[in-house]
């Protein structure tokens, strides 16, 4: 791999637990890193509705996994039982990773859309337009968009939440963290794949820097109009999606 990158400092904010594989990609091509998480993924305080709600499992026709954190979370909170109920199920899943992570546990997916990782794109797919009689079940983080339940109920499904995980925004960065990003804020790529993670990203930084100099990398056009829109100004670097490949795609086109 050349050395495209030699000189510019990657920030990456995905959580820590999921930034290995972007990072080493990243310097392969001579990029220095600074990992700078904006969300915690962790287990619920309290899951005691969630294993309530595995117990349900045999009402329901499909089960749909928002994540490949979904994923992993439900898989952890069931018993053997559980686990083979869900593989008689329809299960659906919000993009190619999160379908990966349900075959690595598995379990057959049966919806997933062939291209795009969006819940618009899920909902395209032909098995989803007409659900009458059907009882859904969304597997998530607390929180989060309402676009796809709201949708399948408009299309007659029942619609219910497994919620398996909760997104913590970290503490804010150390003096010396924030001198370093001002340091290098030329030189610097901050890469984010999720809207939540750009207004994270100000709130720990306590707005910080100057985003008229930054150069951003993000993961798909809803995620540059949030950018945009709380006042980043500089160069901005657009991926087809938030997967690292694309991501990394976009990056080294960019130079």
């Amino acid at each position: 791999m050349t050395a495209a990158l030699a000189g510019r400092v990657v920030v990456i904010t995905r959580p820590a637990h999921q930034a290995h594989h972007f990072q080493a990609l990243v310097k392969q091509v001579g990029a220095e890193v600074a990992l700078c998480p904006t969300i915690d993924i962790q287990p619920l305080a309290d899951n005691q509705a969630a294993r309530l709600r595995l117990t349900e499992l045999p009402y329901y026709q499909s089960v749909i996994f928002i994540s490949a954190n979904a994923v992993q979370f439900a898989h952890d909170l069931c018993n053997e039982t559980q686990r083979q109920h869900l593989q008689q199920l329809c299960l659906g899943a919000i993009g190619k990773k999160t379908a990966e992570a349900l075959v690595a546990c598995g379990y057959q997916v049966t919806l997933v859309a062939q291209s795009g990782f969006t819940s618009e794109d899920f909902l395209q797919l032909a098995a989803l337009q007409q659900l009458e009689q059907q009882r859904i079940l969304i597997v998530r983080g607390q929180g989060g968009r309402e676009l796809l339940a709201r949708s399948l109920s408009e299309r007659g499904a029942s619609v219910d939440y497994l919620d398996v995980y909760q997104r913590v925004k970290p503490t804010p960065l150390n003096w010396q963290q924030l001198r370093y990003l001002k340091t290098h804020a030329q030189r610097l790529i901050i890469s984010f794949t999720s809207a939540e993670s750009v207004h994270n990203f100000l709130a720990l930084t306590n707005n910080g820097l100057d985003l008229s100099k930054l150069t951003l990398l993000v993961g798909g056009q809803r995620i540059a109009q949030t950018a945009r829109m709380v006042g980043f100004s500089g160069t901005l670097i657009v991926a087809d999606d938030p997967s690292d490949e694309s991501m990394f795609k976009a990056l080294l086109s960019a130079q």
